[in-house]
């Protein structure tokens, strides 16, 4: 039992081994399989990259092939619409022009040159050539009006006589043959044919080959007429001149010699509209301009040359504009000019618009300016520092001859002139009251000048322009004193030492109280010269306005980089424009035949001109003006030192460079004449300016009228009427229907009624809109007249590919440039 225990031991015993065993193989197995399922995973991953890869590939194959098809199609039909239009034009011309007309003897399948070629062999080349056309003239003599003269070609051959010539064409205009005739002209003088009836065309005796072939139909019971008229030479020349451009164009060959006869062959849609005789002659006499392509002298190196420069002036512009003058002029506007609440020596607050009277003027200038200038908690002080003088300067008015002499003494006063200038001035020494000296002799231990002496202007100091039309120069009494920082170190008010000053300067020949000085602001980098101009009225009344002009000395980095590109501008300029340009478009000219004067006197050359001029005295003014001292060192006991010129001189010069662009952006658009919309635009602007100056001699005497209507009607009760030049101002707004009615109604009711419903319905309603019809219709006739349809008129590829070769040669040669094409 023992040994078959220990059997059955060793028989599970084996099993157990063989079952382990088989697990490890399967096992194994199983990570064989679990390796080769990764590896077959990886293989289909990059089995289906390559399958979408191939995918893509044939849709893109597909694609290319359906773009192949299409654009092969389009091509073939093209080619097909090509040799269709080609075919039908080549039979209309046939079919219009006899001598194109092929032979109907000519065998189908024949080459026409190869068979007169053949013909042509063995001829006597001694032998003249003969007509094989003849122009028949209808000519219908119709008194004192216009003759008729229309024309037709007929193809002749040596069987055709000229009584079938009379009999074809009496036909063809519906005449009968038995009143009619045909006759030549011999040396000038009409020759009838009646005779010569059987006689052939071809003979030298009708038609000979030394000749014109032309011949005229006229009736018989007006041969006398006819003979009597002037030359046919010049009747000839009259007919070429009443042909429209396209009546010129369809010409009927002679001889093969290149002579041609006019034969006036009106568009066939300009005739069928006839029923619309404005726009048939317009149409008919039309001249397309762009057909003569007078712009091929455009350069590729003009856009090129010109976009440059207009780079480099923008640039120089905005470069010198870095200082924000606007702000500088604000923030001096805002605490003088307006004002601050509370901000007052005096306790009372006056803005300066408000001041209508002298007494108003010297409480402004005892409370808010005074307070403003030398009180340094003052809004104005925290941002702006005074530098420099500030000077007070008066002007008055010299006696005058009174208008009406004959007033009894009693009641005679003095008569001073209204305006002040250089010959209507005062300028005799002023005498104070007794009571006032001490005050003067204090006055002028601490200040420079003298109130009472008059002084001659300076260089530095700029015309005033008043709100009234007057201009007041930098002459009169004045006095000044510095304001520096260290000067107003220990001040807080200063107008009130003058107090006693007003009533002696201020009196009734006062005409302008004007105060100087310059503000800085070195948070900006820039100055303000300020001047508070007062101007007093004959009539007591006044008024208060402040000049402020922002200026900087010290050069920024934006006005050296400016410089760098005006060296640059100068090379263009004065090398491509002023020489260059001129000598090769010079030559462009004389070349086709005109002068050079051309070009020069041309708009493109005035324009030319004109950029070159001003940036010629732009940098002549920057190179030859002397910067001014700066303000702080500028005080000084001889001379008051002003600002208001140089700050003058700077804006004009920012102006000066915005035109120099301007100038150079509208010869950068002539440039563009080329491309049909920019050509057109030019044609509707010369013939609105041109329409425009024909209407401006019914609108301006219209104008002028109202304007002294309206003078005369409000001058003493609107300010905005006052003078002529604020009249012509006011009439400028009611044309943009602008009116203060309000104020018009109160001057005068009943006159506003009629003067606002005539200022409407003509000014506005009729005259104003007579310039934009006229725009209107230069458009109409421009669209009508120079239109170009893209679809059949735009470039080919072919153009395109020149315009890119012409790109290369100008690489290469940069200096001869190359020609648009259009």
């Amino acid at each position: 039992m023992a040994d078959e225990g220990e059997g059955n031991l060793a028989e599970e015993r084996n099993q157990i081994k063989q079952l382990q065993s088989d697990i490890a193989r399967k096992r194994e197995q199983l990570e064989r399989l679990k390796q080769r399922k990764i590896a077959f995973d990886e293989e289909l991953k990059q089995r289906n990259t390559e399958l979408s890869i191939i995918k893509e590939e044939h849709k893109s194959t597909q694609k290319k092939a359906q773009k192949t098809s299409q654009y092969g199609d389009a091509q073939k039909k093209a080619e097909a619409e090509s040799h269709f239009m080609s075919e039908q034009v080549h039979s209309f011309l046939q079919d219009r022009i006899p001598a194109m007309a092929p032979s109907q003897e000519e065998p189908d399948g024949v080459d026409q040159g190869a068979a007169d070629f053949k013909e042509n062999v063995g001829e006597d080349p001694n032998k003249q050539n003969l007509h094989d056309t003849v122009l028949v003239s209808y000519v219908n003599l119709s008194g004192d009006k216009k003759d008729d003269d229309y024309k037709v070609t007929y193809r002749i051959d040596g069987s055709i006589t000229v009584a079938d010539l009379l009999k074809d064409a009496c036909s063809y205009w519906g005449c009968s043959r038995h009143d009619y005739t045909l006759c030549k002209i011999d040396n000038d003088e009409p020759k009838d044919l009646a005779g010569n009836m059987e006689d052939h065309l071809q003979d030298e005796s009708i038609l000979s080959p030394q000749e014109h072939s032309h011949l005229h139909l006229v009736r018989k019971a007006d041969m006398d007429i006819f003979k009597d008229r002037p030359r046919q030479k010049d009747r000839k020349s009259e007919v070429q001149e009443d042909l429209a451009e396209e009546g010129k164009k369809l010409m009927t060959l002679k001889l093969g010699l290149g002579n041609v006869a006019a034969e006036h062959v009106t568009e066939p849609f300009v005739e069928a509209l006839k029923a619309w005789p404005g726009v048939y002659k317009l149409l008919k006499k039309r001249n397309r301009k762009h057909d003569m392509q007078k712009w091929l002298r455009t350069r590729l190196s003009d856009f090129l040359v010109f976009g440059v420069l207009i780079i480099f002036s923008i640039a120089c512009f905005f470069l010198r504009s870095e200082i924000e003058n606007y702000l500088l002029r604000f923030g001096v506007e805002n605490a003088l000019v307006v004002g601050i609440p509370n901000e007052t020596s005096t306790g009372i607050f006056l803005e300066m618009e408000d001041v209508s009277t002298v007494g108003a003027a010297e409480q402004y200038l005892r409370g808010c300016f005074d307070f403003q200038l030398f009180n340094p908690q003052s809004t104005l002080r925290k941002f702006y520092t005074p530098v420099g003088d500030i000077r007070f300067r008066v002007q008055k008015a010299a006696l005058k001859t009174c208008t009406r002499p004959e007033i009894p003494a009693s009641f005679a006063r003095s008569c001073r002139y209204v305006e002040v200038s250089s010959s209507t001035q005062d300028e005799k020494e002023l005498l104070f009251d007794d009571d006032t000296l001490p005050e003067l002799a204090q006055l002028l231990m601490n200040v420079s000048g003298n109130p009472t002496t008059f002084r001659k202007s300076t260089v530095a100091t700029d015309e005033i322009w008043g709100k009234n039309g007057a201009l007041y120069s930098g002459s009169g009494y004045s006095f000044w004193f510095p304001i520096n920082p260290s000067n107003l170190a220990n001040l807080t008010t200063k107008m009130g030492e003058l107090d006693w000053l007003w009533p002696q300067w201020l009196t009734g020949d006062t005409r302008m109280l004007a105060v100087e000085f310059t503000l800085a602001n070195y948070h900006a980098g820039g100055y303000v010269s300020t001047v508070l101009l007062l101007e007093i009225f004959p009539s007591g009344a006044s008024r208060f306005t402040a000049v402020l002009l922002p200026f900087h000395l010290a050069k920024t980095s934006g006005d050296i980089t400016a410089d760098v590109l005006d060296i640059f501008r100068w090379i263009i300029i004065i090398g491509y424009l002023c020489l260059y340009k001129v000598w090769r478009t010079c030559e462009d000219y004389v070349r086709d035949g005109f002068s050079g004067l051309r070009y020069v006197l041309s708009p493109a050359g005035l324009l030319d001109a004109a950029s070159i001029g001003l940036f010629i005295a732009l940098q002549y003014w920057r190179s030859s003006k002397v910067k001014p001292v700066e303000p702080m060192s500028s005080s000084n006991s001889q001379h008051f030192v002003s600002y208001s010129r140089w700050a003058s001189w700077e804006e004009m010069a920012a102006i000066g460079e915005a035109v120099l662009v301007f100038l150079l952006i509208v010869r950068y658009t002539t440039l563009l004449r080329f491309y049909p919309p920019v050509y057109r635009f030019f044609v509707l602007f010369s013939k609105s300016f041109r329409v425009g100056l024909y209407y401006l001699a019914i609108f301006v005497p219209v104008a002028a009228s109202t304007i002294f209507f309206a003078n005369c009607l409000y001058g003493p009760y609107v300010e905005a009427y006052s003078t002529w030049v604020k009249s012509l101002m006011s009439f400028v707004s009611v044309l943009q229907n602008v009116v203060d009615i309000d104020a018009l109604y109160e001057a005068s009711p009943v006159w506003t009624l009629f003067y606002v419903t005539y200022c409407y319905l003509v000014l506005f309603c009729f005259f104003v809109n007579g310039f934009l019809a006229i725009t209107a219709y230069a458009y109409f006739e421009v669209e009508l007249t120079e239109h170009s349809d893209p679809k059949y008129e735009r470039w080919s590829p072919s153009s395109w590919f020149q315009i890119s070769d012409m790109f290369a040669k100008f690489c290469c040669y940069p200096l001869d440039g190359c020609k648009v094409l259009s």
